[in-house]
């Protein structure tokens, strides 16, 4: 009896970015074929890990991952929730399939992972950002079974830290 493994996608592929967004695939592990070379000047982008239609999906984290220019981009920041950081701030209403459902609204810190983004290597991580759960939104992504939704990352902290590393 013999086995045969295929690899049919997953992390660690090189890639070829058509747009910023598609950076977000280093936080995967993946690396960016036509991003530029790693060194100064910086320019970083940030991703962070939410919830979609579907399943979990790397999410834009600052101004400049909707960017039309996506040339220059060697670093890619990515954040993801810090496990034991919730908080539960919030408690909101939502309608699901004409159902009324209360949806528990979580503030929770993120931690930052700075990449190259050629070689998708980890440049360093540890340093955090805050998501703050003010106010229920319009329209909140919440995990359906649990009915938890977390707060995205503070916008100008995260820009903050950018600029921080750009130096």
């Amino acid at each position: 009896m013999g086995y045969m493994v295929v690899k049919v996608s997953g992390e660690g592929q090189d890639r070829i970015a058509q747009s910023a967004s598609d950076f977000s695939q280093v936080c995967d592990n993946d690396r960016i074929s036509n991003a530029a070379e790693y060194g100064k000047p910086y320019d970083a982008v940030a991703y962070y890990k939410g919830l979609g239609l579907v399943d979990e999906i790397w999410l834009s984290a600052s101004d400049s991952a909707m960017s039309d220019d996506f040339s220059k981009i060697n670093v890619v920041a990515c954040l993801d929730r810090k496990r034991g950081s919730e908080v539960k701030s919030l408690s909101c209403v939502d309608e699901d399939g004409g159902d009324r459902v209360t949806v528990d609204y979580y503030s929770v810190e993120y931690e930052i992972t700075f990449r190259e983004a050629k070689s998708g290597k980890v440049i360093r991580s540890g340093e955090t950002v805050s998501g703050t759960a003010e106010r229920c939104t319009q329209l909140i992504s919440y995990e359906r079974g649990s009915r938890k939704a977390y707060a995205r990352p503070d916008k100008d902290a995260v820009q903050a830290k950018l600029d921080a590393f750009a130096g």
